[in-house]
């Protein structure tokens, strides 16, 4: 498939951009599932140009779609105690079966997201919510693809200081060429799952 060959070599010109992401100081690992649908997700965090990136890569799949992504985003805690706030680029390619025809999804999304950890502002209170929207215009969407967009949130309860059990949220919009007009795509699906961070 071209567009995860494209993706796959995104996420190496990442890592040779960015050396010291093998030098994370943190690593996330989460995996959530439905009875039709699999989410994984991994990130590292790290320190570099005196910033704190987060360098992320992932899979959604499902009966009618597998799409891959890669993220390089830039956060930092915020405002009050617990509250991070992330903003960067989140590149998406896969495939997408509607109508039993296949359309090759690509694009280059702006992505914006947060958390709340109240184990900072609530001591011994171990629930994090998070959400996060992705959203990519017709410029930067490529192939056959018009418009990609896509929100997700969760609410996390760590049993352990670095592990939790998780209940989240994703739905996705995806528009495709389809002369004369065009057609979309949308998903919506619920997940449990859990969290590891190293």
């Amino acid at each position: 498939m071209r567009a995860v060959k494209g993706l796959v070599f995104m996420v190496i010109f990442v890592v040779l951009l960015f050396p010291k992401a093998s030098l994370a100081q943190n690593v996330n690992l989460a995996l959530y599932a439905n009875s039709n649908d699999i989410r994984f997700q991994i990130g590292w965090e790290f320190v570099a140009f005196d910033s704190y990136p987060e360098l992320g890569f992932g899979f959604d799949y499902g009966d009618d779609y597998l799409i891959t992504n890669a993220k390089l985003a830039i956060k930092d805690e915020v405002f009050a105690p617990g509250l991070t706030l992330g903003l960067g680029l989140q590149g998406y390619a896969g495939e997408v079966e509607i109508r039993n025809t296949d359309f090759d999804l690509q694009a280059l999304c702006f992505v914006v997201f947060g958390e709340y950890d109240f184990r900072e502002a609530f001591n011994r209170f171990p629930v994090k919510a998070a959400a996060s929207i992705s959203m990519a215009p017709d410029a930067l969407s490529f192939s056959d693809t018009n418009r990609y967009l896509e929100f997700s949130a969760g609410i996390y309860v760590y049993l352990v200081r670095t592990g939790a059990l998780g209940v989240s949220y994703r739905r996705f919009e995806a528009r495709f060429d389809q002369p004369p007009g065009e057609l979309e795509a949308t998903d919506n699906a619920a997940f449990i799952g859990f969290r590891l961070g190293f």
